[in-house]
């Protein structure tokens, strides 16, 4: 069964943490490796869907990463933006299988290689602390806490009368 197993985010590093944060990847490990922009980051420029690098922890793995997903930091390199161009939407790059691949990608890789050098990433390991049954009811304090429902008081003129009635579902 496949899963998600690590978040890749690239963002400037605090006393405090990432914040702001530019962008996050999901990494998903099933029979191979695989990356995928997280949801939230997705752009119209963002022409790549799913990336499979040629292996775990290649050397090429996060700039590849952040060429793949990250276009508006190379938006000043003529070959990138070229290279994107020629690129259909929704890209699945599969450097394991060498499958659609753009022939100029390893030379614009060492052109965007400047910019990428001054980037920040951090990983975040996937790690489960305890099981828990999520439970039907949100928990108690909850702000969306289910409210008893209560009747509500309808007034209704029949002449002189007033009636009290349950609230309609």
């Amino acid at each position: 069964m496949a899963g998600y197993n690590a978040i890749w985010i690239v963002g400037r590093k605090t006393h405090d943490g990432v914040n702001p944060i530019s962008t996050m990847v999901l990494q998903g490990l099933s029979d191979r490796m695989w990356l995928e922009l997280a949801r939230g980051y997705k752009t119209s420029k963002v022409k790549v869907k799913t990336m499979i690098p040629p292996q775990p922890n290649d050397p090429n793995m996060l700039i590849d990463m952040c060429m793949a997903f990250m276009p508006q930091l190379f938006q000043d390199t003529p070959h990138y933006v070229q290279m994107l161009e020629h690129m259909d939407p929704q890209t699945f790059l599969d450097f394991h299988l060498n499958e659609n691949i753009p022939d100029t990608w390893e030379l614009v890789r060492e052109e965007v290689r400047p910019i990428f050098d001054q980037l920040t990433i951090f990983k975040a390991d996937i790690k489960k602390i305890k099981d828990t049954k999520i439970p039907e009811e949100p928990c108690a304090g909850s702000p969306h806490k289910k409210k008893p429902r209560r009747p509500l008081l309808r007034v209704l003129r029949n002449g002189e009368t007033a009636t009290r009635v349950e609230k309609d579902t």
